[in-house]
């Protein structure tokens, strides 16, 4: 993926958010998750999503993750703030070293752009929110931090953003985020 169109970390942001790109290999249920706590609560993105014909919204955090069970994989998480404090509740290590260390369970969601789990990203929310869209997290990371639709775009030379981000609305509109099957 090409650098092109990516911006600065806001400042109190998570400066690995502008770092991450095509990631091959998929987080899976029971790996282990190391987030930092230094953002946990830091500049919410705000996603709205129609849920039995009405309009919801709710803030977000978006934090990198790194999946210590797959050779330090780092990519997106997203937590909704409603469940920020549930998030923190299942560290494991008790925010040793400024970290969470986080098993993932079937409590968690996830959005991918393939069959193959290239860039897997989680959420961390309430479980009736189930009917919601991946696009709306893709969406709402561009536009905060200029990163995360890239990951979901192949790169073609001479493509210009303003078609790449209608590429992003016309292959992910509607691909629902899925839940993580019991083992």
């Amino acid at each position: 993926m090409a650098s092109k169109g990516k911006r600065a970390v806001p400042e109190g942001a998570d400066p690995d958010l502008v770092k991450l790109s095509d990631v091959t290999t998929p987080v899976e249920l029971d790996d282990v998750l190391t987030v930092p706590t230094a953002f946990l609560d830091k500049m919410p993105l705000t996603i709205e999503w129609s849920q039995k014909f009405q309009t919801h919204t709710d803030k977000y955090y978006e934090v990198a993750f790194t999946n210590t069970t797959k050779a330090n994989a780092k990519y997106y998480l997203f937590i909704s703030s409603g469940k920020l404090d549930a998030f923190k509740g299942l560290d494991t290590a008790k925010g040793a070293n400024g970290k969470l260390t986080v098993k993932v369970t079937t409590d968690f969601q996830y959005g991918q752009k393939d069959k193959t789990g290239k860039n897997r990203f989680l959420v961390y929310h309430e479980p009736v929110r189930d009917v919601m869209k991946q696009s709306r997290f893709i969406e709402g990371s561009f536009v905060t931090y200029g990163n995360m639709a890239g990951g979901f775009i192949d790169d073609k030379k001479g493509d210009n953003d303003a078609s790449k981000l209608i590429d992003v609305g016309t292959r992910l509109l509607g691909d629902p985020l899925r839940k993580f099957a019991p083992k």
